[in-house]
C-alpha cells in the first residue's frame, strides 16, 4: 500500500481546517475591535458621572443607572432637536436621491449634447472649493442663514452618489428602454417605472449614505444656525462637549457620562434601521451586473 497517497487527502483537509481557523480568529478579533467602542460608550452611559470620572469605565458596571439618560431627555429643546434631525434626514435624503437620480439618468444618455463637458464640470466641483467665507456669503445671499433649508439645499448634490447611480443605470439593458418607447412611454415614465425600480439596491445604498450624513451633521447647525429651536441632535451634542470642556472640573464630572448617554441616543436610530437595509447593501455590490 502506498501510504503517501492515502495520507495526502488528510493533510490537505487539515490544512483547510487550519486556514478556516485562522480566518475565524482574524474575524473574531476584528469584530471585538469594532464593537469595543460601542460597548464602552454603552457601559459609560449606564455608569454614574462620579464613578465614570474617578474610576473609569467597567464593561459591566456594578450599579446600573439611567440618570444620564434622564438628564439628556430633560435638556432644553431636546424634543425639537430630535424633530429637526428626523425631518432633515428624511426630507434631505428624499430630495437628494430624487434629484441626483434625475441627473444620473440624464447623463446616461449618450446622445446628450455636451455630455462629456457636464460630467467633467460636475467632477471639478468636487475638487475646487471657494472656502468658508465665500460659502457663507452665498448662504447669506440666498437667505439660508438661520433657515431650515440650510440643512437641505447645500447637501443635495454629491458627485460620488451620482456616479453610483449612473453606473447602475448604465448597466440596465437599453433594449428595455427602447421597447418602452415603442409602446409610447415618455422619459418620466421610463425613469420612475423602469430605471428607479431596477436600481433599487443602488438607490438604497445612496439613501443610507445620505441619511447618515444628515443625521450625523453638526457643522451646519453649529455655524449657520443661531436659533436654539432649529438645532439638530448632533449640534446639541457638540455644544454639550464644548461647554463641558470649557467649564469647571465639576461640570466635566457631571457631563462626562451624560455625553456618553447622548451619544447612545444619537447612534441608536441608525443602528436599528441598518439591519433592515443590509440586504440592499449586499445587492448593491453587484452594481452594473445586469447584462443585455
Amino acid at each position: 500500500m502506498n501510504y503517501s497517497e492515502t495520507m495526502r487527502p488528510k493533510a490537505k483537509k487539515k490544512k483547510i481546517r487550519a486556514y478556516d481557523f485562522v480566518i475565524f480568529i482574524v474575524l473574531l478579533l476584528s469584530g471585538i475591535v469594532l464593537l469595543y467602542p460601542f460597548v464602552y460608550i454603552l457601559s459609560a452611559s449606564l455608569t454614574d458621572s462620579y464613578t465614570f470620572f474617578t474610576e473609569g469605565v467597567i464593561l459591566l458596571p456594578k450599579k446600573l443607572t439611567l440618570d444620564n439618560y434622564a438628564a439628556v431627555f430633560a435638556m432644553k429643546n431636546i424634543s425639537l432637536a430630535f424633530f429637526v434631525s428626523v425631518s432633515r434626514t428624511v426630507l434631505g435624503t428624499l430630495v437628494s436621491v430624487l434629484l441626483i437620480s434625475m441627473l444620473a439618468y440624464g447623463l446616461c444618455d449618450k446622445k446628450l449634447k455636451g455630455r462629456s463637458f457636464f460630467i467633467k464640470f460636475f467632477f471639478l466641483t468636487t475638487i475646487f472649493n471657494g472656502g468658508m467665507i465665500p460659502y457663507v456669503v452665498v448662504l447669506q445671499g440666498l437667505n439660508l442663514m438661520d433657515n431650515y433649508w440650510v440643512y437641505i439645499l447645500p447637501a443635495v448634490y454629491s458627485f460620488f452618489n451620482m456616479i453610483i447611480i449612473r453606473t447602475n443605470f448604465e448597466g440596465i439593458p437599453s433594449t428595455i428602454e427602447e421597447a418602452a418607447k415603442l409602446d409610447g412611454a415618455g422619459d418620466l415614465y421610463i425613469f420612475f417605472r423602469i430605471y428607479m425600480p431596477l436600481a433599487k439596491a443602488a438607490l438604497v445604498v445612496v439613501a443610507m449614505y445620505t441619511a447618515v450624513f444628515h443625521w450625523n451633521d453638526w457643522f451646519a447647525g453649529f455655524y449657520y444656525v443661531t436659533n436654539a429651536k432649529m438645532k439638530p441632535l448632533s449640534t446639541l451634542l457638540q455644544e454639550l462637549v464644548k461647554n463641558s470642556s470649557a467649564g469647571s472640573a465639576g461640570d466635566a464630572i457631571a457631563d462626562s457620562a451624560k455625553i456618553m448617554a447622548f451619544t447612545v441616543i444619537r447612534i441608536l436610530p441608525i443602528a436599528l434601521v441598518y439591519p433592515f437595509l443590509q440586504k440592499y447593501f449586499e445587492d448593491g455590490v453587484t452594481i452594473g451586473s445586469i447584462k443585455e
